[in-house]
């Protein structure tokens, strides 16, 4: 089932047995005020050294030239480490949940479903294949394994 989901939308993040499509992770990071990272200006090339400098400083000088021109932006890197913590977070809130709602569940039953049918009860408003899965007898339903 997560091959088929991430073929199809594409992965936003995935952790451990979750997969997350990329706007259910823009909807995570926003329940944890986490924003994008911004993309990091390349910095300015090295200056050259004086002209009467030693052996030395045109050593030094030639390798910065070679490391400005081998500068990646650190952005997707720090994205990578954000996105992982705002996984953290909603993975102990998910587990926090789900401890909870376990005493409405009953035994065997999807918890998920169980959370949409209070979300319909409250009047939230819920997409309609969600709500026709939730209220579903079970009985055409593809398992989740």
């Amino acid at each position: 089932m997560a091959a088929a989901m991430i073929s199809t939308f594409g992965s936003g993040i995935t952790d451990g047995d979750v997969c997350l499509t990329p706007g259910e992770l823009r909807s995570v990071r926003s329940l944890y005020g986490f924003e994008s990272e911004a993309p990091m200006a390349k910095p300015p090339p090295p200056r050259p050294p004086p002209i009467r400098g030693g052996y030395l400083d045109e050593i030094q000088y030639k390798q910065a030239v070679e490391k400005h021109a081998a500068w990646v932006d650190p952005r997707n890197f720090m994205q990578a480490g954000a996105d992982r913590n705002a996984m953290r977070h909603a993975v102990a809130d998910g587990l926090r949940m789900l401890a909870w709602i376990a005493k409405f569940v009953p035994a065997g039953d999807d918890p998920m479903k169980t959370l949409i049918q209070f979300a319909i009860d409250a009047g939230c408003d819920i997409e309609p294949s969600d709500a026709a899965w939730a209220e579903g007898s079970g009985e055409d339903e593809e398992e989740d394994a």
